[in-house]
Formats: structure tokens, sequence, C-alpha cells
């Protein structure tokens, strides 16, 4: 899963990364978590702080043409 973190919620990105045992890239100006794609749904702690997400059925998240089109 790919999270969108709010602009508001950015300077907590590692702190959320390591929460979420994920990893945070600032791409084109945003911040956002990329977890491993057995994660299905933004879970609570998540919730206040993710503008969007994206759900992928593997690991090839970023190059995704579902991601990329956003």
């Amino acid at each position: 899963m790919i999270l969108e973190i709010k602009t508001k919620s950015s300077h907590l990105a590692a702190e959320l990364a390591r929460q979420a045992h994920a990893f945070h890239i600032d791409y084109l100006g945003k911040t956002y978590l990329i977890t491993g794609s057995g994660l299905k749904e933004v879970p609570d702690y998540l919730e206040t702080h993710t503008e969007q997400h994206w759900v992928f059925g593997n690991d090839i998240q970023l190059a995704s043409k579902k991601f990329q089109a956003e």
C-alpha cells in the first residue's frame, strides 16, 4: 500500500513509517509511506494523517500505472 501523508503531518513521516513498518519518501513535493502489499486497509492510527491511499496486489507498487496516474 502507498499512503500519501497530509501536508500537516509530513513532519511525522519517519515516526509513522516506523510504526507501520514502512519506509517514507518525498516525491514531487508530497510525502508517502510505502508498506508491504499485504496491508489492504489504512490502519486506524494512520487515518488522520492520510490524504489518500492505493492498494496493490504485489510489491511492485511505485512503478504501478495506478499510482503513476495520480
